[in-house]
């Protein structure tokens, strides 16, 4: 009888102490399903009032949750790093060289490429210093795929020269025979270069110099030295060891007439025969149009979308700005090189400027390319010429010559001399065909 009482006893207090637990459970469920509810804050808004999400929306930052947490501690396993870094620098050596083709087949042609063409190509080298050490530490694999895309940006995106015949880095004290040296620079109005000629003069020690953006101070410092020979038109200077001859200038009225819209059409081409003891050769000094006019349209008063241009004759369709000067510096290349050409055949000819263009460029490759580039053929580094901010590093001032006239010696970039330009210095002989 005590025996049956006690278990009786027992079997009441085992179920109250069940239904103790499942009342406690039923609370911290009710407690953890209220928690799981999604809230929403606002400024002003006490923490502790709550708004209730649908459903479905609930669901799905659940899921987004969840997916989360798989990527972070996926990412802590080694397999997965190896999988990530390596489809990084997959992707990196695409974008190289998709970059590179963007960049010589549509530079004046889509917003994208041109701001590649004319902007800083130097930062799409900071995914390669990124990756570089990811790969080292979990792929070494990708090393390959990182190390061709570099190379594919420091030399057809960045221009990168290595020439095997140079042996030295700066221009030789002297010329040899039979040999012309030419330096070019945009003098920036020329007041910190005419204060600099005897340096610059001494340094590269030049036969023949021509200046863009020559300034009232620099021609006259030109003109008081009476061992060179001297021509000035408009803001451009030309300075020669040799007697200038006959001189004449690209004929421009259809660019004159745009020039006031302030779109472009403010380019210069002057030609000089240069009486030279060997053989007398003609010198074309050249400042072309800068692509500034059509970029700095993109900061109008419309933003970045481009203002329509009216009353021009022959518009792009997109009346940008941006493709109206493209077009304007299009036709004046066009018109410069076949002007600049026409006697090539009979006489030597050496063309030496600020192009405004980069080789790379759509505009140089197509009507310039008939002429060696001497940096292209042998120089060495970038060639940067114009320097602007800590970033912008381009090469636009060139120095070429007609290929069955000249053999390229050598080309430098001279160092600082006062402008934002360097000067580019090339060393070009006669070859045996063009020698008398």
């Amino acid at each position: 009888m005590l025996l049956e009482r006690a278990t009786k006893h027992s079997y009441i207090a085992a179920d109250e102490v069940h239904h103790t637990h499942r009342e406690e459970r039923e609370r911290r469920t009710r407690r953890v399903r209220k928690r799981r509810e999604a809230t929403v804050t606002t400024p002003g808004v006490p923490l502790t009032a709550r708004v209730r999400l649908p459903r479905s929306l609930r669901h799905a930052l659940r899921a987004i949750g969840h997916r989360f947490a798989d990527w972070r501690r996926d990412l802590q396993s080694r397999h997965a790093l190896i999988r990530y870094t390596s489809r990084a620098a997959a992707a990196y050596l695409v974008s190289a060289v998709a970059s590179w083709m963007t960049l010589i087949l549509l530079s004046e042609r889509w917003l994208p490429a041109t701001l590649l063409a004319y902007g800083p190509r130097v930062l799409l080298l900071t995914p390669a210093l990124v990756l570089f050490p990811a790969a080292a530490l979990w792929s070494r694999r990708s090393l390959p795929a990182l190390v061709t895309g570099a190379l594919v940006v420091l030399f057809p995106v960045m221009g990168l020269r290595v020439a095997m015949s140079m042996s030295t880095s700066i221009p030789p004290a002297t010329v040899a025979d039979n040999t012309i040296r030419v330096l070019s620079l945009n003098a920036q109005g020329g007041f910190g270069v005419a204060q600099r000629l005897s340096a610059i003069i001494a340094a590269y020690t030049p036969q023949v110099m021509t200046f863009q953006e020559c300034g009232e101070g620099l021609a006259q410092e030109l003109a008081r030295r009476s061992e060179w020979y001297v021509s000035r038109y408009g803001g451009l200077c030309t300075a020669s060891r040799w007697p200038i001859g006959l001189m004449d200038s690209m004929p421009r009225a259809a660019f004159e007439r745009v020039r006031d819209f302030g779109y472009g059409g403010s380019g210069m081409v002057v030609r000089y025969s240069i009486v030279h003891p060997s053989r007398p050769f003609h010198l074309v000094n050249l400042h072309l149009e800068t692509p500034r006019k059509g970029l700095q349209s993109l900061l109008g008063d419309d933003g970045f979308i481009p203002d329509e241009v009216r009353g021009m004759v022959n518009t792009p369709r997109d009346g940008s700005r941006l493709s109206l000067n493209a077009l304007i510096r299009n036709q004046e290349s066009e018109r410069a090189s076949v002007w600049s050409s026409r006697t090539m055949n009979a006489v030597p000819l050496i063309v030496a400027g600020d192009f405004n263009l980069p080789v790379e460029s759509s505009i140089y490759r197509e009507y310039w390319r008939g002429l060696i580039n001497a940096f292209s053929t042998s120089g060495h580094g970038f060639g940067f010429t114009k320097r602007e901010g800590a970033l912008l590093r381009i090469r636009i001032d060139h120095v070429l010559s007609a290929p069955q006239w000249f053999d390229v010696q050598g080309a430098w970039v001279g160092m600082d001399v006062g402008s934002d330009h360097r000067p580019m210095i090339a060393d070009l002989q006669f070859t045996s065909y063009g020698a008398p």
